[in-house]
């Protein structure tokens, strides 16, 4: 998805792992790239329990929310 101002992509990858049926641990990948270049400024790892709902914008930062979007897992500068 592209940032508010067009500058940056930002790309979110997400790695469920599940024992049986029951989910044990999510991790994934949050890429940002130039828009304009599409190369990689940088690349942030992220690990928890509950599966990603959302991915937001808010001004410079990303808002990454849990499950039913009940709280914030994880905000991310991006700029």
């Amino acid at each position: 998805m592209y940032s508010p101002d067009g500058k940056y992509i930002v790309k979110v990858s997400v790695n469920n792992f599940y024992n049986d049926i029951k989910l044990q641990d999510i991790n994934g990948s949050i890429t940002i790239y130039n828009a304009s270049s599409f190369k990689e400024i940088k690349q942030y790892s992220y690990n928890f329990d509950r599966q990603i709902d959302s991915v937001q914008f808010a001004g410079d930062y990303i808002l990454i929310f849990a499950e039913n979007m009940d709280y914030i897992s994880y905000i991310l500068k991006y700029k």
